[in-house]
């Protein structure tokens, strides 16, 4: 277990099991329809997609600047799932 971490192979783990809920739940919403869209997913995981992606880089001792890069893009597409909302709001 303590291998499973330190080589960063949880966060591929977890990025994983993500992409397998996207891909559910865009099949629901094309099957039964509903709330949350497909792209209302996709701007509500990125910002934890690159959160892992940091946490990965840490992880395995990745120079400084990729996990700056993993946090400054989860705070890129943090600002970018703030602005879909406000843009995308439903009366």
């Amino acid at each position: 277990m303590a291998e499973l971490f330190s080589s960063g192979r949880i966060i591929d783990v977890i990025l994983a099991l993500m992409l397998i809920q996207g891909i559910a739940l865009v099949w629901l919403y094309r099957r039964r329809g509903g709330s949350l869209t497909p792209t209302d997913y996709l701007f509500n995981v990125l910002p934890g997609g690159f959160l892992m992606l940091a946490l990965r880089a840490a992880l395995v001792d990745a120079s400084w600047t990729w996990v700056a890069i993993c946090l400054t893009g989860s705070l890129a597409t943090h600002w970018l799932e703030l602005w879909h909302r406000t843009v995308h709001r439903q009366p």
